[in-house]
């Protein structure tokens, strides 16, 4: 007997994590897979093809592919660095979706923008870190953050989630973006919108997942990432001119955020 499950019911069995840099032109199907498998663009363009549709992807999305669907994904740029991560697994320990023993209320939504969504990126890349190691807690491990994943998503789907930050975080936020050439820490944040060190860094944790400090850098690289790929910059021009005043340091920020070093990129 098939049951609904609400979000709060989530508690996701994972089988596999992955996160990759994508070779050109690779394609995988036609193909089913049996459960689910979330798919985050961290860099790249993809198309996802089932018999009804071709839907076009960028850098900044999650494709939620459900079981049972013929599909192929495949990339399609030949210009760029590609890199994705790939979470396959159930939304809750016992059943299958694929049998019929249950389904989610909202309905998934094939496609998710979480372009400046640094939080689930960093989800992302913590379930990577947590799979391909070693810990006596590996599955619980995994099992929160992924449920963390879901739970995001869902948020998203129910009326998005850059609706829930509050006003002040959305100025702090715009803040940082047109700021980041400049030396910029939690405490010039504190100054700027009157506010205690601690109390900002309490917000960011609260609001987007992140520390002021994790956010900047990640906006950093970012930016210096399309710097280096699109307008050819080297890496210590695209670090100077992000606010990276040495080169090394910023090689090492970005290797971590990207998994893969600034000078690796095409």
């Amino acid at each position: 007997m098939m049951k609904y499950i609400k979000p709060t019911d989530i508690l996701p069995r994972v089988q596999i994590v992955n996160y990759f840099q994508v070779k050109n032109l690779d394609s995988w199907g036609p193909r089913t897979i049996p459960d689910w498998e979330l798919i985050l663009i961290v860099a790249g363009q993809f198309a996802y093809e089932t018999e009804d549709e071709t839907i076009h992807i960028g850098s900044g999305h999650v494709l939620a592919i459900p079981p049972g669907r013929l599909h192929t994904f495949r990339r399609t740029d030949t210009a760029s660095q590609a890199i994705i991560s790939c979470i396959h697994g159930e939304m809750i320990p016992t059943g299958r979706w694929s049998r019929g023993d249950y389904r989610l209320r909202p309905e998934p939504q094939t496609v998710t923008r979480v372009e400046n969504d640094w939080a689930i990126h960093s989800l992302f890349k913590q379930c990577n870190d947590v799979f391909s190691g070693y810990s006596r807690f590996r599955s619980a491990s995994l099992q929160t953050l992924v449920r963390a994943i879901w739970l995001r998503l869902i948020e998203y789907w129910q009326g998005g989630y850059g609706q829930l930050l509050s006003p002040r975080m959305k100025k702090m936020l715009t803040f940082v973006r047109s700021h980041l050439r400049d030396s910029i820490s939690r405490t010039d944040l504190a100054k700027q919108f009157s506010l205690t060190p601690q109390y900002v860094n309490a917000l960011f944790k609260k609001e987007i997942g992140l520390s002021p400090t994790q956010f900047i850098h990640r906006e950093r690289v970012m930016l210096a990432y399309r710097y280096i790929r699109d307008e050819g910059l080297s890496v210590k021009e695209a670090s100077a001119r992000v606010g990276f005043g040495d080169p090394f340091y910023f090689s090492r920020v970005f290797k971590k955020i990207m998994n893969l070093s600034p000078g690796a990129l095409p």
